[in-house]
């Protein structure tokens, strides 16, 4: 388990030492800290914070060490839908982030529809490393990016869709967009 001193399961399974202590860190500065109560942050938070490690050459392979600061990321966006009285999930929370990007809220739809229908039960828990490696392999793919910043809000998008299958079950009025979606797309294809 990430932390040492909170009841709190990571959203992701954690292997490096470094990066459960940055998650830690995040989740008690944002349930704890100054953002205290403030409920979930906005899907800029992780993309600007990563496009900032991106122009600074963090993913290059030459900065392997400072990688790990992703769990403090990951850990205040965890820590962010969390009451800090109960260390559990906020009655008001239904989503990981708020969306005020449409390509991240579009790849929030797209990352849960892949978490509860497509993803095998080992594809459902993210590893530190496995989220290292998918985000270094978009920052060197952002360079051919046409419109980076959207790409990058539609991954992350996914991303975090991904990461709410474990907070959030599927609600009916989503399994019957998917099953509807599904539909179209066979007429489409036939």
């Amino acid at each position: 388990m990430a932390t040492r001193h909170l009841r709190i399961i990571p959203l992701i399974d954690i292997c490096s030492a470094e990066f459960a202590y940055q998650y830690e860190q995040g989740l008690c500065q944002s349930m704890y800290g100054e953002r205290q109560e403030t409920g979930p942050l906005p899907d800029s938070y992780l993309v600007n914070n990563l496009l900032w490690d991106t122009a600074n050459s963090y993913f290059d392979g030459r900065h392997d060490h400072l990688l790990p600061r992703i769990g403090f990321y990951i850990g205040m966006l965890h820590g962010s839908i969390l009451s800090p009285q109960t260390e559990e999930l906020r009655p008001d929370a239904t989503s990981l982030a708020t969306f005020q990007n449409q390509e991240a809220a579009r790849g929030y739809r797209v990352g849960r529809e892949y978490y509860f229908c497509e993803a095998s039960p080992k594809e459902t828990r993210i590893t530190d490393e496995s989220l290292i490696e998918r985000l270094r392999e978009l920052a060197r793919e952002s360079l051919e990016f046409c419109d980076e910043e959207s790409t990058w809000y539609y991954s992350i998008g996914c991303l975090l869709g991904e990461l709410s299958g474990q907070l959030f079950p599927a609600s009916l009025a989503e399994r019957q967009q998917w099953e509807t979606e599904r539909q179209k797309w066979l007429e489409d294809c036939s």
